[in-house]
């Protein structure tokens, strides 16, 4: 082999080699791409499960209750309670006169007829959801047999 042959060779060889370390740079650089890619995506994965869509409802809930109004005044020794919790509540209703049990329906309306003692009339309404959280509201009616 002369040294021209020989000098076209290494050119030849260092010219396979180059695109050989091209192709494998490149090769690497894809597979550090999708590794990267397939990781961030695992990472931001749990932040987006931890997003409730707009139209969720919210977790907490309230005891809104419609009647009686604070400090009523009644003439009839029975009084209605009723008001909205969370759809399925179990309510508990307890009043000089005993306790009672309510449920509130799937739009979370309930109401219960409560029997009243003469006097002033401690109410304490309790609700319970499915999930075991309470909410309590309390209400003070006054039952008068005569009418003032």
């Amino acid at each position: 082999m002369t040294k021209q042959q020989y000098l076209i060779t290494i050119n030849s060889s260092s010219k396979v080699f180059t695109m050989k370390a091209f192709f494998l740079s490149i090769s690497i650089l894809f597979i550090l791409g999708l590794v990267f890619f397939l990781y961030s995506s695992k990472i931001t994965k749990p932040q987006l499960e931890q997003r409730t869509p707009v139209t969720s409802k919210p977790t907490n809930y309230a005891l809104e209750i419609s009647t009686p109004s604070e400090e009523e005044l009644v003439y009839d020794s029975s009084i209605l309670v009723s008001g909205r919790t969370a759809p399925g509540s179990t309510l508990l209703i307890a009043a000089n006169t005993g306790d009672f049990v309510a449920e509130a329906n799937l739009s979370g309306d309930f109401s219960k007829i409560v029997n009243l003692s003469p006097g002033l009339n401690q109410i304490t309404i309790s609700s319970v959801d499915l999930s075991g959280n309470t909410q309590t509201v309390e209400k003070q009616v006054y039952y008068s047999k005569e009418k003032l």
